[in-house]
């Protein structure tokens, strides 16, 4: 898949805002470009040289909503990845395209591939 723009919320662990997930470059949020591979997505930040990966096979489930780690966004649908990683569950947000028209596409991909990991 071609590298398309997006913006990263940020990982919380467990689901609370409060808890932001630190590690390998999950913590700063901001603009940048994604893709979706056969082995999971992609998300590189602009101004940083490694992007973020999520692996399918870590995923657990994909959500909706208008909120994400402490940040609302009304009238627009943040997609939630909601997976594993060392035993903790996080949810990491995105919103996929200038105005979030692809989020729901994205969601529907991204259902297509974990799929055959649930």
């Amino acid at each position: 898949m071609e590298k398309k723009s997006g913006y990263y919320f940020g990982t919380e662990i467990e689901g609370k805002w409060w808890r932001p997930y630190m590690d390998n470059g999950f913590f700063v949020r901001g603009n940048g470009d994604y893709w979706i591979s056969d082995d999971g997505i992609y998300f590189l930040r602009k101004l940083t040289k490694q992007p973020i990966f999520i692996s399918f096979h870590t995923v657990k489930d994909i959500k909706l909503g208008y909120a994400h780690a402490g940040k609302w966004v009304p009238g627009v649908k943040v997609l939630k990845i909601i997976w594993k990683r060392n035993e903790k569950l996080l949810s990491s947000g995105f919103i996929f395209g200038r105005k979030g028209s692809e989020t729901l596409e994205v969601k529907q991909i991204l259902d297509k591939k974990i799929a055959r990991y649930l």
